[in-house]
């Protein structure tokens, strides 16, 4: 029996269309590196840097510059600012569709009340923490995020474990402990405690990045909820699990400090709100575009380069800034610089799309030997 004519390759339109891939699919398959253009990460990567960069430094101005020394009463602000402008954002101006009004509304309510529990835990931790310890223990601890992200990453699936890959993420962790420990005084056993309750913060956090990718992950799949959606109910979640700890601790002080400062604190505290709302929406591009050690990487080393330049700033009156680091310090700062640079090449590696596979003369593809 003669065969019905010569084959021929098989055109795009002959290939049947694959199914849209379902919520678990999506939280099983590596999320990282991610799957966009690199222009994409790099403008997610400056614009996170210069908001929270920018952030950072307002902070400064008015916990010490201003005397308003009330860190989750400021959270607490930043927090309803975010939400009240979300709400302005979809009520008003229709930008997004409001999640209240979604069927999926009661699931978005119970997947982010953990998150936003634990925000609110995290930053009374860190807070406290920040207060009692010197800024050299600070990022000497939070040097270990980059290295409890990707394990936790790898233990959900959201990333996959590869040797050299876990080698450069602990190669920065370990430049920038190095660095910090390198100007760092011996701690006393209160600082040990407090530094600990750091890293139980750090963890809190850590896992709180882990869940909010898998639900900016799954929000796609779930009656259409964006980033901002996502952004909204987790602001105005936070606002209200942080009323209590503000109550109790700051909002007497706050208060009083608010009525009787010579200098008008409302302006000052209006524009650093206005700053958290860019750095929020910022801060979910960035989680929404990379992965999440990319974020952690990138949070490690912008405070690192602030904590280098603060000494250089410091010591430029007095001393030469070069009598601030020691050997182990230089040392840190390479090692943490090379093993990002490796970092960067094996996410590139991993993101890269595998080579076309060459076809015979039926169209059929082939293995090169």
């Amino acid at each position: 029996m003669k065969s019905s004519g010569c084959s021929r390759t098989p055109l795009p339109t002959d290939v049947a269309a694959e199914a849209p891939p379902t919520p678990t699919a999506l939280l099983l398959q590596n999320a990282a590196p991610p799957r966009c253009q690199i222009s994409a990460a790099f403008f997610a990567i400056l614009t996170w840097t210069f908001c929270s960069a920018t952030m950072v430094l307002y902070n400064k101005f008015v916990f010490h510059a201003m005397n308003f020394r009330f860190p989750l009463f400021v959270t607490m602000l930043h927090c309803l600012g975010v939400s009240a402008s979300l709400y302005v954002a979809s009520s008003w101006f229709r930008l997004f569709e409001p999640p209240q009004k979604m069927e999926s509304f009661p699931f978005l309510i119970k997947s982010m009340v953990p998150i936003s529990l634990i925000f609110a835990a995290a930053t009374v931790m860190r807070n406290y923490a920040f207060i009692s310890l010197p800024i050299s223990t600070i990022q000497m601890v939070n040097s270990s995020s980059p290295a409890l992200v990707y394990v936790f990453s790898c233990v959900v699936r959201l990333d996959r474990f590869s040797t050299k890959m876990a080698v450069a993420v602990g190669g920065i962790s370990a430049g920038v402990c190095l660095s910090a420990t390198s100007v760092m005084r011996l701690p006393t056993a209160s600082a040990t405690g407090t530094a600990a309750l750091l890293f139980a913060g750090l963890i809190l956090e850590a896992t709180r990045g882990i869940l909010l990718k898998k639900m900016l992950l799954k929000s796609s799949c779930v009656d259409g909820v964006g980033t901002l959606g996502l952004l909204y109910v987790s602001s105005t979640l936070s606002f209200l699990f942080l009323t209590g700890p503000v109550a109790m601790a700051e909002a007497k002080q706050a208060f009083s400090v608010l009525r009787s400062s010579p200098v008008p604190l409302l302006p000052l505290l209006a524009g650093n709100v206005f700053f958290a709302i860019c750095l929020n929406f910022a801060s979910f591009n960035f989680l929404n575009t990379c992965s999440v050690t990319t974020t952690s990487i990138t949070a490690v080393l912008k405070d690192c380069a602030l904590f280098f330049m603060s000494l250089v700033v410091l010591q430029g009156g007095t001393s030469s800034p070069s009598s601030s680091f020691s050997n182990a310090g230089v040392a840190g700062y390479s090692l943490s610089i090379f093993s990002t640079l490796v970092y960067i090449k094996l996410r590139r590696d991993a993101s890269a799309p595998a080579p076309a596979l060459a076809e015979d003369a039926d169209g059929h593809p082939t293995s090169k030997k």
